[in-house]
């Protein structure tokens, strides 16, 4: 269905899409998909994600991308 402005609602055109491929150094976290990841990360609570933020930075230097 269309919008007003004949455009699809965004959700159909992001449904449509592929899903974005995961950088290695997530992959090597243990993340299988970026919204995995997201979640992950929402549900930290402060402390939680300053240590997980030091882990991804480690991983990401490690991997050079």
């Amino acid at each position: 269905m269309a919008s007003k402005s004949g455009h699809p609602p965004a959700q159909m055109v992001m449904e449509g899409l592929s899903p974005t491929p995961v950088p290695a150094f997530l992959e090597e976290l243990g993340f299988g998909s970026l919204k995995q990841y997201t979640n992950y990360v929402q549900s930290l609570n402060a402390s939680q994600r300053a240590t997980h933020s030091a882990e991804v930075l480690s991983s990401y230097l490690v991997w050079g991308e």
